[in-house]
């Protein structure tokens, strides 16, 4: 009787230390792309190839203002985009580049770079007439508690087709922006791009 009892007592220990759920935090959908300055996105980046996969790190930085848009850029020294939120999108609106001579293009139709608060499955292209979105398809759907970083999130996945869906690429965006992306051509999973770290009030260095 007394082993009983004292089987009961450690259990009851182990059970009382054992990791639980409740530090995890939870996040739901975004409702918009986190266009903050200083918000920067560090990503491992593989090249998939017979011979041997490429692997390399980049950063993803919003580094300033643009009128009342934003500045965004993996290359903040040679070009950036000039983007913003509106009306459950994020647009981009131009693109500036730095080589030699500076060089601004503003597009006569933003170009739609993820949608937010839209319904799932395939997206109506005509009601988008007033911009560009350079695929022959996109998809959305849902995934809730997706982990990442160890954090649980309700992401949006958008899938973007092109080539009569011989090439396709697969974003996964939430509230903490894009947290991967994948590119294929047909089943073969070319290159994908994953978060490694988020990071705030922080700057590239500038030429």
């Amino acid at each position: 009787m007394k082993l009983f009892y004292y089987l009961i007592f450690i259990i009851s220990l182990l059970s009382c230390s054992s990791p639980t759920n409740s530090n995890i935090n939870h996040y739901d959908l975004p409702q918009t792309f986190p266009l903050k300055v200083g918000n920067a996105w560090s990503y491992k980046i593989t090249d998939f190839n017979q011979d041997q996969n490429r692997i390399r790190k980049d950063t993803l930085y919003v580094f300033g203002m643009y009128d009342n848009a934003y500045k965004m850029s993996y290359h903040p020294n040679h070009a950036f985009d000039i983007v913003k939120n509106n009306q459950n999108k994020l647009l981009v609106l131009g693109h500036v580049s730095l080589y030699g001579i500076i060089d601004t293009t503003i597009f006569d139709n933003p170009f739609i770079w993820t949608f937010f608060n839209i319904d799932t499955g395939f997206v109506d292209k005509s009601i988008f007439n007033e911009y560009d979105c350079f695929t022959d398809s996109v998809h959305i759907s849902i995934i809730k508690n997706m982990e990442f970083m160890n954090n649980l999130y309700d992401v949006y996945v958008v899938k973007y087709f092109f080539y009569n869906s011989i090439q396709w690429t697969e974003q996964i965006i939430s509230v903490d922006g894009l947290m991967r992306e994948r590119n294929y051509i047909g089943d073969e999973l070319k290159s994908e791009r994953i978060i490694q770290s988020k990071f705030e009030n922080f700057f590239p260095a500038m030429n």
